[in-house]
């Protein structure tokens, strides 16, 4: 059996190769002038192998970003292990976004550039899929502590604005080099002002 996998696992890692080099290339030269070419010869790759795995540009770059949410959504639910409290653990979703931005700068950047271009929906239906993997243990975490009374009974779409707005709104300014709070003491603040918003008034 183990023979037998072992050409999936290559493939698998050299699709790897070729999504690190675009991302570089998309990073340095952006989207309209990378090339193909560029990214082949960057990720040491024959035209046939990235052509098996990605038809032309616009299917690689959104698989580019679709790589990067997945990765990043795996350390989140990782941050969320362990049935935290309501404070500790919308304190461990705000620091694990900012520890990994500053630990995946490339990939912090082109989800933050990217997020709107028009390849995009090309991503939407992996990006749906991804979310639903990764996202109910989010709204599991918040149901718990608003059935214990620790956190507001309030829509889905207002958790995310209060609490995952303001760490996207600052990965921004960080990306763009005009932060001018360090990430350490930003989530302090933005956890802080979290709390303030999505406290139960009991609390």
């Amino acid at each position: 059996m183990a023979k037998k996998r072992a050409p999936y696992k290559k493939t698998q890692s050299r699709k790897q190769l070729i999504i690190q080099a675009a991302l570089q290339c998309f990073n340095e030269k952006g989207f309209t002038d990378s090339t193909m070419e560029e990214i082949r010869t960057k990720a040491n790759s024959s035209y046939g192998s990235v052509y098996h795995h990605f038809k032309n540009k616009e299917q690689l770059a959104a698989a580019v970003y679709v790589e990067g949410v997945a990765d990043f959504q795996e350390g989140l639910l990782k941050a969320l292990e362990g049935n935290p409290g309501a404070w500790e653990g919308l304190g461990k979703v705000v620091e694990y976004q900012f520890s990994w931005m500053e630990a995946n700068p490339e990939w912090a950047k082109y989800l933050v550039v990217m997020r709107h271009a028009d390849f995009m929906q090309d991503a939407e239906t992996a990006l749906e899929e991804q979310n639903k993997q990764a996202y109910p243990a989010l709204r599991a975490f918040i149901r718990r502590h608003v059935k214990a009374g620790a956190l507001r009974d309030l829509p889905p779409d207002l958790y995310a604005t209060l609490l995952l707005g303001p760490c996207q709104e600052y990965t921004r300014f960080w990306v763009f080099g005009r932060a001018q709070t360090p990430p350490e003491i930003a989530a302090e603040e933005i956890v802080s002002a979290a709390w303030q918003a999505l406290k139960s008034p009991e609390k």
